[in-house]
């Protein structure tokens, strides 16, 4: 499997892998083997299922500072920092994905779809929706140069996201309404 878009700072951010986490993880390593400055972050999907999970889960994996906020806002400023942290591009790689922020909102979920206020196809709760936008943002984000003249000045930077889970389903993103582009099929 082909995973040198990995390296490049340009869509997709987001994307979707069907099939066995060990198999993605593996072509990652390999890439990694010829490229050191790539960090991979495996995230958890189940321990991702409420809201305060997923703050723990991202605040470990990806070694948040004191002051992270436990919110979206706060989120959208760390994950679009990352100073801490040494890498040339990084792509986080979500394990079970189709658990992220589950929990907290499936019995809700499944009241309106007995009622028939929601369409069937809608496959995500407004948290997910808010946190797939922070990621793509942060793909967008990292993918343009700072030149400001100062310290902090740096090139394009890869950040890329992959949802893992063993069958794939049709994924709308919230903010475009487009697929999730699947890899791997």
């Amino acid at each position: 499997m082909n995973l040198d878009f990995l390296l490049t700072p340009d869509e997709p951010w987001i994307m979707s892998f069907g099939g066995d986490f060990e198999d993605i993880v593996e072509n990652i390593r390999l890439l990694q083997a010829q490229n050191p400055g790539l960090k991979m972050v495996v995230l958890e999907g189940k321990s991702m299922r409420t809201k305060d999970e997923l703050f723990d889960e991202l605040t470990e994996k990806l070694k948040f500072p004191d002051y992270f906020g436990r919110n979206f806002d706060a989120l959208d400023d760390c994950i679009t920092d990352l100073a801490w942290l040494e890498f040339d591009s990084i792509v986080l790689v979500i394990k079970d994905s189709k658990d992220v922020l589950n929990k907290a909102h499936i019995s809700r979920i499944s009241k309106l779809l007995r009622r028939g206020k929601v369409p069937a196809e809608v496959l995500a709760t407004d948290n997910l929706s808010i946190f797939l936008d922070s990621l793509c943002s942060a793909g967008i984000e990292w993918s343009q140069p700072v030149e400001s003249g100062n310290w902090w000045d740096r090139l394009p930077v890869p950040f890329h996201t992959i949802l893992v889970q063993k069958e794939i389903s049709i994924i709308k993103y919230h903010g475009t309404r487009q697929e999730i582009p699947v890899i791997g099929a």
